[in-house]
């Protein structure tokens, strides 16, 4: 268990510095040995932390993949919601953006099935997340990505900025970041070059 444990809290940071290809080696031995000594809590964090690295490198069909078998796993077990909250708002970020990437690198429109899929985790992950502002900044940030790809430009600003906001004000910088680069592209996008500049 300690092993596990301190395996995922140092990917978890190796991640946020960008060293991507030990966070995974560390990511996939956890989730092997937590299966396999069936310590389901931390199966379900390495899962979750896994998905969050496919994340953040791009690769969001894994990441999805990942973030969807920890979320049954959580589901299943009734854990305590803190640290696992954050896979739900992960899972949001990941689907849209999955949907963004298949438009912008194929031109693959997403169906209307898909959207709703969309919609009913963005909506799962601002309900679960809501008391939990650390983790709810993320999930106003899948919602805002959300309403970008389908076209609602303001409602996406409005999320935007509060996810901004939020996260700022709990000190989180690296959030915040991400946050002020997805809203700048929209800003972009919208032909609005010096805001997004700014962002």
């Amino acid at each position: 268990y300690g092993m596990n444990a301190a395996r995922q809290s140092w990917a978890r940071m190796l991640i946020e510095t960008g060293a991507f290809e030990e966070a995974e080696e560390l990511l996939q031995a956890s989730v092997a040995s937590t299966r396999e000594n069936n310590i389901m809590i931390l199966y379900c964090l390495a899962c979750g932390y896994l998905g969050f690295l496919y994340l953040e490198t791009g690769r969001y069909d894994r990441a999805v993949e990942n973030l969807e078998r920890s979320v049954e796993c959580y589901l299943k077990n009734h854990f305590l919601p803190d640290p696992l909250l954050q896979i739900f708002p992960h899972l949001a970020d990941a689907y849209v953006k999955k949907l963004r990437d298949n438009l912008q690198k194929a031109g693959i429109r997403p169906t209307a099935k898909e959207i709703r899929k969309a919609r009913l985790l963005c909506g799962n992950a601002l309900k679960k997340t809501k008391r939990w502002i650390s983790h709810y900044s993320t999930a106003l940030k899948a919602t805002a990505g959300l309403y970008a790809l389908t076209g609602k430009t303001a409602k996406a600003e409005r999320l935007y900025k509060k996810g901004i906001e939020y996260s700022g004000r709990l000190g989180r910088k690296y959030e915040a970041a991400k946050g002020r680069l997805e809203y700048g592209s929209v800003l972009d996008a919208a032909g609005r070059h010096q805001e997004a500049l700014e962002n």
